[in-house]
């Protein structure tokens, strides 16, 4: 699956694509300033990356 196609999409629009890919194997992990640490992501964030991990898939994204 190329997955570059992902990149620069909302957290949203990422989860139609993966959903309707079938793909529901996936961890989400937030990039942000230290002092937000605790920021949850939403739909809003976008995709910096897709990093693939042996059989499980990593998206990267961040606060747009």
């Amino acid at each position: 699956m190329d997955t570059l196609f992902l990149t620069g999409m909302t957290l949203k629009e990422a989860r139609e694509v993966l959903h309707k890919k079938g793909i529901t194997d996936y961890e989400l992990a937030v990039t942000c300033p230290p002092r937000m640490k605790e920021l949850k992501p939403d739909d809003d964030f976008r995709v910096l990356l897709v990093y693939f991990r042996n059989s499980s898939m990593t998206i990267l994204v961040c606060k747009a």
